[in-house]
């Protein structure tokens, strides 16, 4: 099983922007110091409006850009936002790309390749041709997991779009895990896919902020040597 650090943070949902800047530069303080006594972890940063934020703080954005030259915070996503992806138009999806891809050639000189839409409430049949001519190679989303009467079969499935063009997607088992036993042991049997492709958990504290944690971190160290599982 893969496991990443993660924190889902809403643009806007009970809170105002304020508030979100404030709790994004919160959780990248909080990661960063980690970062430095972990060199297991890893952290995705999925909005890059975000990251846009913290450029404005020099010496902030001076360590986020050596985390990511090191390969420790990565940039996935590529959209300007976590967006819908129903009431939009293909024009606007296309926009998200264009100027999230765009602020990661401008600042790192390179795009991601992880499309990533874990908190989006459906998606459209022309995604996976957006995705693919954005520079998407595998899709990461969650919502599918949520549905209450038919349980979507597949953890990881191919997504062929109405032009045809087919895109490996991930459909895991939460975006705010906490590393217990128990979300572990779920997010394994849950996953539908032959033992050789790993499942896949992202952890941290989300919608309020704060992302990974110290324990969490120790959570992945111990979890590394202990009989019957396998962190990466």
């Amino acid at each position: 099983m893969y496991v990443a650090g993660h924190a889902h943070i809403d643009l806007g949902w009970l809170w105002s922007r304020d508030v979100t800047r404030e709790k994004v530069r919160r959780t990248i303080i909080n990661v960063l110091s980690l970062l430095q006594s972990y060199p297991e972890l890893t952290f995705l940063v999925s909005n890059m409006a975000y990251l846009r934020w913290l450029s404005e703080d020099r010496d902030l954005w001076a360590r986020v850009r050596e985390a990511v030259r090191a390969g420790r915070i990565v940039p996935v996503g590529g959209m300007w936002v976590e967006s819908d992806a129903n009431l939009p138009g293909g024009e606007s999806l296309v926009r998200q790309f264009l100027y999230g891809q765009r602020f990661l050639l401008r600042e790192f000189g390179f795009t991601t390749e992880i499309g990533w839409l874990p908190d989006t409430f459906g998606f459209p049949a022309s995604l996976p041709q957006i995705l693919r001519k954005a520079g998407i190679r595998v899709f990461f989303e969650h919502k599918m997991y949520w549905n209450t009467v038919n349980r979507f079969p597949y953890s990881v499935f191919l997504w062929e779009g109405i032009d045809g063009s087919v895109i490996p997607t991930i459909n895991y088992a939460t975006y705010g895990a906490d590393l217990t036993p128990r979300q572990i042991a779920r997010a394994w049997s849950d996953h539908t896919s032959p033992p050789e492709l790993p499942a896949f958990l992202p952890f941290g504290k989300g919608d309020g902020g704060g992302g990974t944690n110290v324990v969490n971190a120790r959570e992945v160290q111990v979890y590394r040597d202990l009989p019957g599982m396998q962190g990466s």
